[in-house]
């Protein structure tokens, strides 16, 4: 039975224990994407032949699942509003997203990408015609300053190029408007073979621009090796895990459980690029986890009031 986004999202955090485990699991694997990204980067490969290699990994390893599930045999998911998604979340959202990483560095692109939590706090209801829950504005921007701490903006602000920053909040837009459309079509589609067929979409795109403004600058070795990375242990692991969460608990409870994947990219980022955690970072990351333990509160406490 395909799942009602209305009753997702009042169920949210509360109302499926295996969706949360689905929507936790998630931002750890999408936490690697920006750090590996950021090794592929060293030796001075573009964004576009990084991206487009990354691509065609993850759409071959999705596309290996789909034919090991039996998947093969049923029509093809990309109606009109999922070619939208694909087209935003996997196309637009991967480009500008490899673009801020590239400026921003992986922490700080991580704490401008997290604005897609106050978004979908705010747009999730009026999709049902409802107003968005004060506390879950007010927990949404908790979770905000606890990422601008994470990410070291007030000390260092001029990390933030204008360029960096406009790519991080057009991957954050793309990204809410992939997981709006997502939302509003609840169960009724193939997590796994949407992101196989809408992987391929944006290959296609990738490799035409590859083609026409890149083809006099082959990968090398070390960035064919990031990007299979990339695709195989984070990239499509993390995206169809969100994809499910997203099914199961609607996209503001999912984006919510994201706003851990800042957190893991700074440990992360301390960890294998030598990024040493301050005060403010430390308290940044208290602030997240903070902020996402009320927020499974508060909509446990909704769900037990509407019961």
């Amino acid at each position: 039975m395909a799942a009602d986004p209305r009753a997702s999202e009042q169920a949210g955090l509360a109302g499926d224990r295996l969706g949360l485990a689905i929507g936790l699991a998630s931002p750890v694997f999408l936490a690697f994407v920006p750090i590996l990204i950021a090794l592929g980067f060293e030796g001075g490969v573009a964004v576009i032949p990084l991206v487009t290699a990354r691509t065609a990994f993850a759409a071959l390893a999705a596309w290996t699942l789909v034919a090991g599930s039996g998947r093969l045999r049923r029509p093809f998911e990309l109606d009109p509003p999922l070619l939208a998604a694909a087209f935003a979340g996997l196309t637009i959202a991967p480009l500008a997203g490899f673009l801020a990483i590239e400026e921003l560095g992986p922490t700080v692109y991580a704490a401008v990408f997290f604005l897609h939590v106050p978004l979908l706090a705010l747009t999730v209801p009026l999709l049902h015609g409802a107003a968005p829950r004060p506390a879950s504005v007010v927990t949404a921007c908790t979770c905000v300053l606890g990422v601008a701490l994470v990410s070291g903006l007030p000390s260092s602000p001029g990390v933030v190029t204008g360029l960096g920053l406009a790519a991080a909040l057009l991957n954050a837009v793309a990204f809410v408007a992939m997981a709006l459309i997502l939302h509003r079509r609840g169960g009724t589609f193939d997590a796994m073979r949407f992101n196989a067929e809408a992987m391929t979409l944006a290959l296609g795109v990738f490799l035409v621009i590859y083609v026409v403004a890149y083809a006099d600058e082959p990968l090398t070795g070390h960035a064919i090796l990031i990007s299979a990375l990339v695709a195989v242990v984070a990239w499509l692991p993390g995206r169809l895990l969100w994809t499910l969460s997203v099914q199961r608990l609607g996209a503001r409870a999912a984006g919510t459980l994201t706003s851990l994947q800042p957190m893991l990219v700074a440990i992360l980022g301390a960890i294998l690029l030598n990024d040493a955690l301050g005060t403010s970072q430390w308290t940044g990351i208290a602030v997240i986890c903070g902020s996402v333990a009320a927020a499974q509160r508060f909509d446990e406490t909704v769900a037990e009031r509407e019961v």
